[in-house]
């Protein structure tokens, strides 16, 4: 009984607990795309938008006058099916954005963003060709590159 008391006074002190820390919820995602990897998705709050890669928060990006082109893209080995993501904030009256010369996954445009995810591993934002277009395929705005 003594070892037990022992044992339980040293887990207070050392700042372990017998029950793990419940995790925060996840953000409510505005647009998102579900991969085998995981679910990727965008949202945003005061600090900017956000990609939400696989349960975890890649950090704010500046909401500048849309459209935003952000890239996020992992090299090496990752054992990820999908390893680029192509987001940010859509001007308004797209529905889509569309990628020149990649094959890529989402693209709708819901809450005012966006969110594309690509197998491609490491892509330069030189070989970004974007697209924003109406429900109509009418294009609203197009250019090259990331914006930020």
């Amino acid at each position: 009984m003594r070892r037990l008391i022992i044992g339980a006074i040293a887990l207070v002190l050392s700042g372990c607990t017998l029950f793990p820390t419940p995790s925060p919820p996840p953000p409510v995602l505005l647009v998102s795309v579900d991969t085998p990897d995981g679910t990727i998705g965008v949202f945003k709050n005061e600090r900017g938008v956000h990609l939400w890669l696989v349960n975890q928060d890649t950090g704010a990006q500046k909401v500048t006058p849309t459209p935003t082109v952000h890239l996020f893209t992992l090299g090496g080995e990752t054992g990820r099916t999908y390893n680029s993501f192509v987001f940010g904030a859509a001007p308004p009256g797209a529905a889509r954005v569309e990628l020149a010369g990649l094959q890529a996954i989402g693209g709708e445009v819901k809450g005012g963003v966006y969110i594309l995810a690509l197998r491609d591993k490491s892509i330069l934002p030189t070989q970004l060709n974007w697209k924003f277009v109406t429900e109509f395929g009418a294009v609203v705005v197009q250019g090259s590159n990331i914006t930020d």
